[in-house]
């Protein structure tokens, strides 16, 4: 029994991390469109080196954490 309670919460953890990332990439997505809005109101099409360096490497780990789930399902499909 106890190493079903440790698997229930393992897989709670597991629940809860996932709900956050859920949130964090809704909120990548609306700041992603807020910015689209900005420069379609501007015209301009112009994004500082550091921005694009910024989203250069936020969007390498944004991919390996994406094939990683993407991975771990295909691993451990649903029963």
């Amino acid at each position: 029994m106890k190493q079903i309670e440790q698997e229930k919460d393992v897989l709670m953890q597991g629940l809860q991390a996932v709900e956050r990332a859920r949130e964090w990439y809704l909120k990548q997505v609306a700041a992603v469109q807020e910015k689209m809005k900005y420069l379609g109101r501007m015209g301009s099409h112009m994004v500082s080196s550091v921005s694009d360096e910024h989203f250069e490497n936020t969007s390498q780990n944004i991919v390996h954490c994406n094939s990683f789930i993407q991975g771990f399902l295909v691993i451990f499909p649903r029963p």
